[in-house]
């Protein structure tokens, strides 16, 4: 995903959305947190915590030992296929090594993009933090993005297009997107049905919000799953929901991103599940 600046660069004013911040609409679906990530939402300091201090977590068996687990999407804008994002999350002990690229290509936009980065598990915090990511991206301009993260989270230092800028919080640790994927599912797994997250952007910080909303079945290739719904809250603007399918490890299979004229899909199109396999 890529977490650009909208307010700079806006390219179609009905929507005052940027080729970075379409991108990033469709990774945050991939990346199990929420398509509009990218906006104008900027924080100074969060107003909430995932869970209390002295809380403890059981972590994912999954995560324990090396291994990889590697993701392939389709996206469909208004039921048309417009793009294939790919992950990888290579997994060794809590801590991994993840990278997602793509290409997306709809209306008058056409980017692709790549996000590496490095989370781990933080037995201070009680939940997955980014170390460090980098990420590039290629449409109508090339933006590169670098940022580090101080050991608690509530540090962070970004290099955009040279340019570099400091943020923190007090209350909250701050996440890439890729870190936000890893703990939503953590929540799940833990049956947590009200979380959020506190995100690093290339200029900013925004703070969002999730509810679990139910159940739904699915048929995700061929076979149906029982899955769970996630729907992003405190925005009336959009509507985003997120299926995450137990069976499937708690993984992130589908997603729904409706605001304005933007009307974007993501289905599960391929899957391998390395760490499943490694701990069974």
């Amino acid at each position: 995903m890529w977490l650009l600046n909208t307010s700079k660069g806006a390219f179609v004013p009905l929507l005052s959305y940027s080729k970075a911040s379409l991108l990033a609409c469709c990774m945050t679906l991939t990346m199990q947190a929420n398509a509009a990530l990218a906006d104008n939402e900027t924080i100074t300091t969060s107003q909430t915590q995932q869970q209390s201090p002295g809380a403890t977590t059981e972590v994912s068996s999954t995560t324990s030992t090396g291994c990889t687990n590697s993701f392939s999407y389709q996206f469909f804008y208004k039921n048309s296929h417009v793009g294939n994002i790919h992950r990888q999350q290579k997994w060794q002990r809590q801590q991994a090594d993840m990278t997602t690229s793509g290409k997306v290509s709809f209306l008058m936009f056409n980017f692709t993009g790549k996000h590496q980065s490095k989370v781990y598990w933080s037995n201070t915090q009680q939940q997955y933090l980014t170390r460090e990511f980098k990420q590039e991206v290629k449409g109508l301009t090339d933006t590169k993005v670098s940022a580090w993260f101080s050991d608690n989270g509530l540090v962070s230092k970004v290099t955009a297009n040279d340019e570099k800028t400091e943020y923190s919080d007090f209350n909250q640790p701050i996440l890439d997107f890729e870190a936000i994927s890893a703990q939503m599912r953590q929540n799940l797994i833990n049956n947590t049905k009200e979380f959020d997250f506190l995100m690093q952007k290339s200029d900013e910080l925004g703070h969002y919000y999730f509810s679990v909303v139910g159940e739904e079945e699915l048929n995700i290739l061929g076979k149906n799953y029982r899955t769970i719904k996630v729907q992003q809250v405190k925005k009336k603007d959009r509507k985003l929901y997120l299926w995450f399918a137990p069976e499937l490890d708690y993984q992130f299979v589908k997603g729904t991103y409706k605001r304005k004229i933007i009307d974007i899909e993501a289905k599960l199109s391929k899957f391998d599940l390395g760490c499943t396999k490694t701990n069974n």
